[in-house]
Parts: structure tokens; C-alpha cells; sequence
């Protein structure tokens, strides 16, 4: 089963202190990302997931097949990368 799925414009998100650390690790673990993940995506400056990363990250977690379609900067290639990451990591600790 195909879905498709379709990204709004683009961002990071922006830091508000470590207060709402817990916030943005709820916004990521929210979609599937495991925490280690969420570490390093902090870390690069990604602080809340963009809309085609919310619609499609739980999606590809879930084995499902994706064809998204977002404008340039929205968040495509994270949309996709971030869950390969973790289905390789889980594969790898089996």
C-alpha cells in the first residue's frame, strides 16, 4: 500500500531553551524516532520535525511505501533518512 503524503514549507524549529527539551523529544518521539536519534538531530540543530517529516517518518517506520512531494528546504530528504537510520539501527541490534 502506497501513501502519499505532502510537506508544508520548511524550518527547524527554533531553540527556546532547555526547558522545552522535553517538548521537542515529545514532538520527534511522537512520529517513532528514538531517543538517540533525537539526540543527534538536537545536536544538528533540528529541533522539531517539519510537516513532511511528521506525515512520513511514522509511515516509513512502519514498513509502509511513501512517495512524498514538498518544496525545496521542507524537510524531504530528513523525511526519509531519519527513519532508514532507525530500521537500520534495529536491524543491526537484532
Amino acid at each position: 500500500r502506497e501513501r502519499r503524503v505532502r510537506g508544508g514549507e520548511g524550518g527547524r524549529g527554533t531553540d527556546q531553551g532547555e526547558g522545552d527539551r522535553t517538548q521537542r523529544m515529545a514532538a520527534f518521539s511522537e512520529v517513532g524516532v528514538m531517543p538517540e536519534i533525537i539526540r543527534s538531530l538536537e545536536e544538528q540543530g533540528w529541533l522539531l520535525p517539519t510537516p513532511i517529516q511528521s506525515e512520513a517518518v511514522p509511515l516509513i517506520l512502519g514498513l509502509g511505501d511513501v512517495m512524498g512531494a514538498a518544496e525545496t528546504g521542507s524537510g524531504k530528504t530528513g523525511a526519509f533518512g531519519i527513519p532508514i537510520l532507525q530500521l537500520v539501527h534495529e536491524a543491526l541490534c537484532r
